[in-house]
């Protein structure tokens, strides 16, 4: 069980799978917060700036508003810092770099 007052940030573009991930979490004793619109993503990554997940998040969501330079430098970043999520990262850049008109090998 997870000791008292640790928190769990839940960052998805799908509200459903958000707030089922956030209620097992509460069943396992985690407080959580559920980010899912742009706007928010935009805060988690203010409040979590090493979060892989947040910048991998809001990089995809402003490349499919078309927002790529923006995209760009928060998909690099994700990247840079790797972790458990580096292959959704590495996805999303490869997209974002496609949208751009880079070739991508």
């Amino acid at each position: 069980m997870p000791e008292p007052g640790n928190k769990l940030l839940v960052i998805d573009d799908q509200p459903d799978l958000c707030e089922f991930i956030s209620e097992a979490a509460a069943g396992l004793g985690f407080e959580s917060l559920a980010v899912t619109e742009p706007d928010a993503f935009r805060r988690a990554v203010q409040e979590h700036p090493e979060s892989v997940a947040a910048l991998n998040n809001l990089a995809h969501v402003l490349s499919e508003r078309g927002k790529l330079d923006e995209a760009l430098v928060l998909a690099e970043r994700a990247v840079k810092l790797g972790g458990p999520l580096l292959p959704s990262a590495q996805g999303t850049l490869n997209d974002i770099r496609r949208k751009s008109g880079v070739v991508v090998q």
